[in-house]
């Protein structure tokens, strides 16, 4: 319930383009709590995938103004 009423809310303040790009850290997270509750170990893959991910969502969201 909560995560519905703040994924309406972030679509009310950022819109949903910007808000979309949230789905690309679905595996990030996911990784991490693979790390936390299962004990997986974390890679240069893992580390390298993030910073490609997030360094994408940065770009996407740079205005030029």
């Amino acid at each position: 319930m909560v995560a519905f009423l703040a994924w309406n809310q972030a679509i009310a303040l950022i819109g949903p383009a910007r808000t979309a790009l949230i789905y690309y850290l679905i595996p990030v997270f996911s990784g991490i709590a693979a790390w936390l509750f299962l004990g997986e170990a974390i890679t240069l893959v893992h580390i390298f995938s993030t910073l490609a991910i997030v360094c994408g969502i940065i770009i996407t969201n740079r205005t030029d103004s």
